[in-house]
């Protein structure tokens, strides 16, 4: 099981996947204006390093929530799990992900 508070929240790791790419971000529910004059929450929002927004390109946005501790790796283009998972390869834009859900 996975618990996570999610309000309040300054700064969260987070992975980026897009173009073949992975980009280190962070994810945040912090309260800022917005919250503060209307006191309403916005969802989830992406952001740098600095703090300055993620953007994101048009169309359907995947969220997966995973442990902080999960492994990821680059790897080949293969549609076989073992090749999928002993394979490694900079720059192939494929990208494998290990999680393990302790009871």
């Amino acid at each position: 099981m996975i618990d996570i508070q999610l309000l309040y929240v300054k700064k969260g790791k987070a992975l980026l996947f897009r173009d073949g790419l992975m980009q280190e971000i962070y994810w945040t529910t912090r309260s800022e204006k917005y919250e503060q004059a209307t006191g309403e929450f916005r969802p989830i929002r992406f952001i740098n390093a600095d703090g300055s927004p993620v953007m994101l390109k048009p169309g359907q946005t995947w969220v997966e929530v995973i442990p902080i501790e999960s492994v990821y790796w680059e790897t080949i283009n293969s549609e076989k799990y073992n090749q999928l998972v002993a394979g490694r390869s900079n720059g192939s834009g494929y990208w494998g992900l290990y999680f393990n859900l302790d009871d």
